[in-house]
């Protein structure tokens, strides 16, 4: 499992896909592919994008929208 942190702003289900998690890279380096630690959770991330350009990988300082499947917010 890969290290990475994210001042997350908001997450944003989507139905059939997983959820998109919207926040800025603070600290590490997020990759698709990789698998992640999401509120307890761990999951791959099956795509980044930054300004609506997907890309492989983020670094600190941007700011991503990120797809982890089977991750759902509590409401």
């Amino acid at each position: 499992m890969s290290d990475v942190d994210i001042a997350i702003e908001r997450c944003i289900p989507i139905p059939g896909r997983g959820t998109v998690v919207v926040g800025t890279v603070v600290a590490g380096t997020i990759s698709v592919g990789n698998t992640y630690e999401f509120r307890g959770v761990s999951a791959r991330c099956d795509g980044i994008e930054v300004g609506r350009q997907l890309l492989q990988r983020a670094t600190e300082g941007e700011r991503v929208g990120i797809l982890f499947p089977a991750v759902f917010p509590d409401h």
